[in-house]
């Protein structure tokens, strides 16, 4: 992953999950593989799994910027992903991954927007509903360790 190759890492993560399938890190691992490839309608769902799978990650967001080898290939995932959710606002999906990259980033009040746009089109998005609760909580609580596991 840190080298850019981004399809090889999601076939690594593949395989650990074909072994694992309950393995939440490598299910979040795939996720943000999938992420930088811009298949924004698979890496939510691989988010979504690892979140059930490990709620610690819920309350605990690793922040992803780890596995990249620089900024620069981190910003340029992170800016498509805004981009595409600003041309397809309907996108819960994808809206939910970028929220959950804001929260996972240190941006918990930018996570709590998209949320609450999510919960405006979904009201029955039980997940977007904790992951909203716990980025608010860590806005009304701001220096709150996070005890983020490193990825």
């Amino acid at each position: 992953f840190q080298q850019g190759r981004y399809d090889e890492a999601r076939r690594s993560y593949i395989r650990v999950l074909l072994a694992e399938e309950n393995n939440a890190m490598a299910q979040l691992s795939y996720g943000w593989a999938q992420f930088a490839l811009q298949r924004f309608d698979v890496a939510p769902m691989a988010l979504r799994r690892a979140l059930v799978a490990e709620p610690q990650f819920i309350d605990a967001p690793p922040d992803p910027r780890g596995l990249y080898g620089g900024a620069a290939a981190f910003e340029r995932h992170y800016a498509a992903l805004r981009d595409y959710v600003a041309k397809k606002p309907a996108d819960t999906e994808a809206t939910f991954l970028l929220a959950y990259l804001q929260y996972a980033t240190g941006d918990p009040a930018a996570a709590v927007q998209q949320l609450d746009r999510l919960l405006a089109v979904d009201g029955v998005d039980t997940l977007a509903y904790v992951l909203r609760d716990a980025a608010a909580a860590r806005v009304a609580t701001p220096g709150a360790s996070q005890n983020v596991p490193e990825l």
